[in-house]
């Protein structure tokens, strides 16, 4: 006799947290990179990147390394460069 799988067994309440909060990142980037320009796409891809990470700390524990920190550092550093005031 064959049982019936259902498409989500298997997964568990996590993994659609997941998928839900990427759905909802690419349909904010989209928005954001219809209506802006190049540089401030790379800043927002940069930025949706931190916020996976800081999402990550505090869903999976996941340990931030000294890499992590410098490449804040520079993207923090190239926003204050292109969007500080001369």
């Amino acid at each position: 006799s064959s049982t019936e799988r259902g498409f989500l067994e298997g997964f568990s309440f996590w993994v659609l947290v997941i998928v839900v909060s990427q759905a909802l990142n690419g349909l904010i980037m989209s928005v954001v990179m219809k209506h802006s320009s190049n540089i401030t796409r790379l800043f927002v891809i940069s930025c949706s990147i931190l916020v996976n990470a800081l999402l990550s700390v505090a869903l999976f524990n996941l340990q931030l390394t000294l890499l992590f920190f410098i490449a804040v550092s520079c993207i923090g550093l190239a926003v204050h460069l292109y969007y500080g005031v001369t």
